[in-house]
């Protein structure tokens, strides 16, 4: 489930350490990330750099995997637009970015 999106709507501020085409990894801290589990639908904004700006689509949690400090999250990408696929794409190989 997704909530709807609101203005107040709470934000997770979380590391990425790995992103391809298909998904990306994430690690956080704090009681928030025992929130995760597999199967759960979330409303993903990711910062790229300049010039490809914020990313958005939707992502599957595939795997969790809790540490003695961090929670890692492997998400799978889903419902992606194909202008956001294109950006991820020319940002993961470096091509040039076209606006």
């Amino acid at each position: 489930r997704i909530p709807p999106r609101r203005d107040d709507k709470p934000h997770l501020p979380v590391n990425l350490f790995d992103i391809s085409l298909d998904g990306t990894k994430l690690a956080g801290i704090g009681p928030a990330m025992d929130a995760f589990c597999p199967g759960c639908q979330l409303q993903l904004q990711i910062e790229l750099p300049e010039p490809w700006g914020t990313f958005h689509t939707l992502g599957i949690v595939r795997r969790v995997i809790s540490g003695k400090l961090t929670v890692q999250i492997g998400i799978e990408f889903s419902g992606i637009s194909s202008r956001e696929y294109a950006k991820l794409k020319e940002f993961i190989y470096g091509e040039v970015h076209t606006a």
